[in-house]
């Protein structure tokens, strides 16, 4: 019986309160008849315990009184009644909060407890202690006892005492900033009462993801506050899913994830207001307020930090209001309502609470520097509303002439832009005729050389090859060589002639100097006329170019026909030049590439090459 009630009391201590009693008054006048028949000291200490237990909620003066009576009962036979008494003295100064006296009962039943070595009730008591030091705000001596409980449930095997204490020195530690502390104690909790506490699983959990968030572990945070959010959802509690919900957006907005942390807020104020709970709903609904007001929504913030005002006042919280006004403060400065934030941040001062005053000198230099600025902005937005004025005097007048000289200027501009146009399309077609006829002339020349003196220089080492050897294999070099000038000349493709032997016939052979290299895409490539003679000598004048200028022992060539374009790319590792000076040749290539309205980009630095990309719109016909 004397161990039960002690552990009663040990319970309600933990939990912030004693239990509602609702002892109906036979159960009082039972224990009262009991109390005058009992025989023995110990039944009679028993009897006055358990009265002392019962008025704990319905008379103080009672319960005290009783409490009394059997620790003066008490000697050393009944040593465990001691315990028990100086306990419920303890509990009952701890309703009262009056921690410093319940602090000196609690210390006297830990003493008693030693003296008997009795390790439950020292681990009890020692916790009770705890507990104390904790609403002293002395955190560090809470620990300590904390501490000395810990290593008795260690002793005894008592594991839910072992879980529950873990979890407490955690919360002091994180109370104290020292996260790794306390996450080393939350995370040995969690592992006993995984198996042997499922209950306070999600407040271990949720523990421990609050711990992660100051931590700066935002990912590890939100895992373990979402496996505790799990638990109270299959277990329907809606307390600890607001908690949970709460801690989650809490991380989130340190996160910086603010629309996944009003997600969340949203969903807590939900749940408060389906519960009732005025206070918390006033709570979320001033952090969402806060939130909006770092989104840059200034107009949702005022609105529910004004909600959140109008609930703290309904429940009689008056504590809340200055932060309420300063936050109030900061919205309206951020619509750039310096008057209303002015206002309002007065309300904050005259609470005086010196927690805040900080801030609020801060706020209050801010919203001077901005009325400031303000006024001046006012100031010269009325002196360019003036000048703005004068200017429209002065641009009415002159309007007409303005107007004039624009519509002229707009007839030269039109003329302007024909005129350019018809000279852009006249010098195109003399381009272009000049080119044809370049061409033309090339072709004919070339047709010639083969047709005439090719033709009898042929019959002449036919005649002669019999006879005269030596002249003959003159006559074939000389015939050859008019040959290869002709084909050079005489651009026109054969029928059905691939366009990669039509190059070959300008790409000299690779010798001990010099390598060329020759890519074509797609390799059965057949161009279309004009394209392929032009490509053709576009490729002459860079092959020619290259032979006098760049010394270079490796050219690539690469002509590929994709996505409607064919593109030209020559590149050499030639001496390359800081001062390109562009001559006939390439001029040439230019009016070709310009007539296809194509485009040709160059690049050459000294020591580096020479390189040209050209691009004309084509369409490859594969056929």
């Amino acid at each position: 019986m004397k161990n039960f009630l002690l552990l009663v009391v040990f319970f309600m201590v933990l939990q912030g309160g004693f239990a509602q009693s609702q002892q109906p008054p036979a159960v009082v006048d039972s224990l009262n008849k009991l109390l005058v028949t009992a025989n023995s000291d110990t039944a009679t200490i028993n009897v006055l315990n358990e009265l002392a237990r019962i008025y704990l909620k319905i008379d103080l003066d009672s319960s005290q009184y009783y409490s009394n009576m059997a620790l003066h009962k008490n000697n050393n036979s009944y040593a465990k009644g001691m315990i028990m008494s100086y306990g419920i003295l303890g509990g009952i100064r701890y309703y009262n909060y009056d921690f410093d006296s319940a602090v000196v009962f609690f210390k006297k039943a830990y003493d008693v407890a030693l003296q008997i070595d009795s390790k439950n009730d020292i681990a009890h008591t020692a916790v009770n202690i705890g507990v104390m030091y904790k609403r002293q705000g002395e955190y560090i001596k809470s620990i300590e006892y904390y501490q000395k409980a810990l290593e008795i449930f260690e002793e005894i095997g008592n594991k839910k005492g072992l879980a529950r204490t873990h979890y407490n020195i955690a919360n002091l530690y994180y109370v104290l900033s020292k996260f790794n502390y306390g996450l080393l104690h939350a995370k040995k909790a969690l592992a006993i009462a995984d198996v042997f506490y499922p209950a306070l699983k999600p407040d271990i959990l949720n523990t421990i993801g609050t711990i992660y968030n100051d931590l700066g572990d935002y990912a590890n945070s939100i895992k373990y506050l979402n496996e505790a959010l799990k638990i109270n959802i299959e277990n329907n509690n809606k307390n600890g899913i607001a908690r949970n919900l709460q801690n989650i957006a809490n991380t989130y907005v340190d996160w910086g994830k603010y629309d996944l942390a009003m997600l969340n807020y949203t969903k807590v104020l939900s749940i408060k207001k389906e519960i009732g709970d005025e206070f918390n709903t006033a709570k979320t609904e001033y952090s969402i307020g806060k939130l909006a007001y770092k989104m840059g929504d200034y107009n949702k913030s005022i609105q529910y930090i004004n909600s959140a005002k109008g609930q703290f006042d309904s429940v009689g919280n008056l504590s809340e209001r200055e932060i309420i006004y300063l936050q109030l403060s900061k919205s309206y400065k951020g619509l750039n309502k310096i008057h209303k934030a002015y206002s309002t941040l007065e309300k904050a001062y005259q609470l005086n609470d010196s927690s805040n005053i900080v801030e609020i000198d801060k706020v209050t230099e801010e919203l001077e520097i901005k009325y400031q600025s303000q006024q001046k902005e006012n100031q010269i937005l009325k002196l360019s509303n003036e000048n703005i004025q004068k200017e429209a005097q002065l641009t009415q007048a002159k309007f007409t002439s303005y107007g004039i000289f624009g519509v002229l200027m707009l007839i030269l501009g039109l003329g302007y832009i024909l005129w350019f146009r018809q000279k852009q399309k006249q010098k195109l077609a003399l381009l272009k005729s000049t080119v044809t006829a370049s061409e033309a002339e090339k072709n004919r020349l070339g047709r010639e050389l083969h047709d005439g003196i090719a033709g009898r220089i042929l019959k002449i080492v036919y005649d002669t090859e019999n006879n005269q050897t030596e002249l003959s294999s003159t006559l074939l070099e000389i015939y050859n060589q008019v040959r290869h000038l002709s084909h050079q000349l005489d651009g026109t493709p054969v029928h059905g002639e691939l366009f990669f032997d039509r190059l070959l016939e300008v790409i000299p052979e690779d010798n001990e100097k010099q390598t060329f290299n020759l890519t074509l895409l797609p390799n059965n490539m057949i161009l279309q006329e004009p394209v392929g003679s032009s490509v053709y000598r576009i490729i002459q004048e860079l092959i020619t170019n290259n032979l006098k200028h760049a010394k270079a022992d490796k050219t690539d060539i690469k002509i590929e026909v994709n996505d409607n374009r064919l593109v030209i790319n020559y590149s050499d590792n030639g001496i390359g030049t800081n001062n390109f000076n562009k001559g006939n040749g390439f001029h040439s290539i230019e009016d070709r590439v310009t007539l296809l309205k194509g485009s040709v980009k160059i690049n050459t630095h000294s020591a580096e090459g020479f390189q040209v990309e050209i691009i004309i719109p084509y369409t490859f016909d594969a056929k």
